[in-house]
């Protein structure tokens, strides 16, 4: 039977977790303004530039992971869709979202691109393309469909080499 003496208080479960949110400047190396020796700068200079470096490719490969579940799940999805006749349902039917989904994207990888790395301003420009049709066209017109998985899997392909 429940018995509340068996569980935490909420207070309890409170001081047991904290969440904080810091909003500073990228540290640089060479912007360390404290009197020490030379040697103790060099060695302070290169942590921070090693963990900037840290820092900065993480980043840069959370914007290629975004680009590749969606690249990957708009190729897994519109292999999967099979579009039914007068007899037979679609199976495999997808969403508006699907779309939605890599136009969004699109949208903010720019923004994600704080390297300015010219691979991920390029693959942002064609998941532009990649968008340009709907989800009812993608639904209605084969073509259309295996042009956007051939664009999808060329993005994937090209990512692939930079993730591994």
């Amino acid at each position: 039977m429940y018995d509340v003496a068996d569980y935490p208080t909420l207070d309890d479960i409170k001081s047991k977790f904290a969440f904080e949110v810091a909003v500073a400047p990228m540290p640089m190396g060479a912007d360390f303004r404290v009197t020490i020796s030379d040697d103790a700068r060099a060695i302070l200079t290169q942590e921070i530039e090693a963990r900037s470096k840290v820092a900065m490719a993480g980043a840069i490969n959370d914007a290629f992971n975004r680009v590749a579940l969606v690249a990957g799940t708009m190729v897994e999805r519109l292999k999967a869709y099979v579009p039914g006749d007068g007899n037979t349902k679609a199976t495999g039917t997808f969403h508006a979202s699907l779309v939605e989904n890599v136009r969004d994207l699109a949208k903010i990888l720019p923004d994600l691109n704080i390297a300015n790395d010219p691979l991920l301003s390029e693959t942002a420009e064609r998941l532009n393309k990649l968008a340009t049709y709907d989800a009812p066209e993608l639904r209605d017109y084969a073509q259309a469909r295996q042009a956007t998985v051939d664009e999808a899997q060329a993005i994937l392909d090209q990512i692939s080499d930079y993730m591994a």
